[in-house]
């Protein structure tokens, strides 16, 4: 079970929180971009935001669209819908 980080006075991470990594292939989302008409930087940037979102413990696949509906919001905040 992910372990959600705990936020600090002041509404930051802590700074000696370790939340992961996020590893994205280059090849791939170059191909993703093409497929969804997107620019590559903006795909990038999505597939950055999708990744954040899962070290901050968010699951699309067990959280009934909680998940999808933050990177939507933020995606639009953004400029990346």
């Amino acid at each position: 079970m992910q372990r959600r980080p705990r936020l600090i006075r002041g509404g930051s991470f802590s700074s000696t929180s370790y939340l992961g990594d996020i590893a994205i292939a280059p090849a791939v989302a170059r191909r993703n971009a093409r497929h969804l008409g997107r620019k590559f930087e903006d795909e990038m940037r999505i597939l950055i935001l999708h990744g954040m979102l899962h070290l901050m413990g968010y699951d699309h696949e067990t959280d009934s669209g909680q998940m999808e509906r933050r990177e939507r919001r933020l995606r639009r905040s953004l400029g990346l819908a």
